[in-house]
């Protein structure tokens, strides 16, 4: 309770100073994991109840971008709407759970709606590219009195203040704040942040998050290979780092083929089967069995640790049906597309790499479901767009 009042407290003092302020304070609670100190549900309940206010007060008093707010709002609606009128309601799944899992998506949503001015964006994305060091740091005195567990798969994986996954979530979207940073700046500070949170997703071990930050580092580092080929000063620290990197890059290979490759067979962690299961129990291919109804099956024991799909393209035809995974994806789609729209023209390649990491690790983890990477990526996906007209109402 004295968290959850904590957390009250400063939030209000922040809100009524600057939302950007409020927004940055949220983000920074979220980065621990309260489940053995306090029930992680209530907090993060609470999170999420915050987190909606606060992005409805930033939009009324910031202002809203009018194009964004009436296509992707209305559209999200229309995706729960027709998920539930064909579910049924059982004694685990109720009305409250289908609301409850539908806030996350419509919080994420709105944020990108939000139409931030220059320095309210540099102030968000700063905090994000963070996170992850955040999550670190305070892991330490909360791990020492153990309230939290610093190291996570079996004590092989960072964890920090965090899940190990949700840690990596953390990681990979500071790849992408900071290298928006780096473009928005051009401070060379930013390119060592990239690399740090690169790092801690490594330690993390958690393949979808590697993968992903690979990916929206490609641009960084084909860079960093042209300069090297024109001065000497980058070439000795790409030879440096190469073989500084030999051991860790060894050893980070070693461990992520156990966790791949078992009896010569890839190891997907339960992922194929859990998948194949969930599409088998669609009762409605069309419109799905209920938005959020996926979480609320916990006495399927064929599912497991599985109440979450980690594929949230399985997860959306499961929940949504065909019809709303299509709606699903039409408005990814456009955010991406906005998002393109990129006041910096440099930024355009790299944005597009950002999308296609979105899409990869959603393929792999619940990008969408969990809070924890939607919305501090739907933070930075509003940070690199282009804003429009929109309306405010002063508070």
């Amino acid at each position: 309770m004295s968290i959850a009042i904590l957390i009250l407290i400063i939030w209000v003092v922040a809100l009524f100073r600057q939302p950007d302020m409020s927004i940055s304070i949220l983000l920074l609670f979220s980065v621990i994991y309260y489940d053995n100190f306090i029930s992680n549900i209530q907090i993060d309940l609470l999170l999420k109840i915050l987190f909606l206010i606060t992005f409805i007060i930033a939009g009324l008093r910031i202002g809203f971008v009018s194009k964004y707010l009436l296509t992707i709002i209305p559209s999200a609606f229309v995706i729960y709407f027709i998920s539930i009128v064909h579910t049924q309601w059982t004694y685990n799944y109720s009305l409250v759970d289908s609301i409850t899992a539908f806030t996350s998506l419509i919080i994420g949503l709105l944020i990108f709606c939000v139409n931030f001015n220059k320095q309210q964006e540099l102030k968000i994305l700063n905090v994000v590219s963070v996170l992850a060091i955040i999550s670190l740091i305070v892991g330490i005195p909360l791990s020492a009195v153990h309230l939290v567990d610093y190291f996570g798969r079996d004590g092989l994986a960072l964890a920090g203040a965090s899940l190990a996954t949700n840690l990596s979530f953390f990681g990979t979207i500071g790849v992408m704040a900071s290298e928006t940073l780096k473009n928005r700046t051009n401070l060379s500070r930013y390119r060592w942040l990239e690399y740090i949170n690169f790092l801690i997703v490594c330690a993390t071990l958690t393949r979808g998050g590697i993968l992903a930050s690979i990916l929206i580092l490609i641009p960084e580092l084909l860079n960093f290979l042209k300069l090297a080929v024109y001065k000497t000063k980058y070439l000795m620290i790409f030879f440096i780092g190469l073989l500084a990197s030999i051991y860790p890059i060894k050893l980070l290979y070693n461990e992520i083929s156990k966790r791949t490759f078992q009896n010569g067979q890839l190891n997907t962690s339960g992922r194929f089967d859990a998948w194949n299961h969930i599409i088998a129990i669609t009762n409605n291919k069309w419109y799905g069995n209920g938005y959020g109804y996926l979480k609320t099956m916990t006495g399927d024991t064929q599912l497991a640790a599985f109440t979450a799909a980690h594929n949230e393209y399985v997860r959306s035809y499961f929940e949504t049906g065909i019809i709303g995974s299509t709606i699903l994806i039409i408005i990814l789609l456009s955010i991406f597309y906005w998002t393109l729209r990129s006041r910096v023209t440099k930024e355009f390649s790299y944005i597009i790499i950002c999308c296609m990491a979105f899409l990869l690790y959603a393929f792999t983890d619940n990008c969408i479901t969990n809070f924890r990477f939607w919305i501090p990526v739907m933070c930075v996906f509003s940070c690199m767009t282009v804003q429009g007209h929109s309306f405010k109402i002063v508070l």
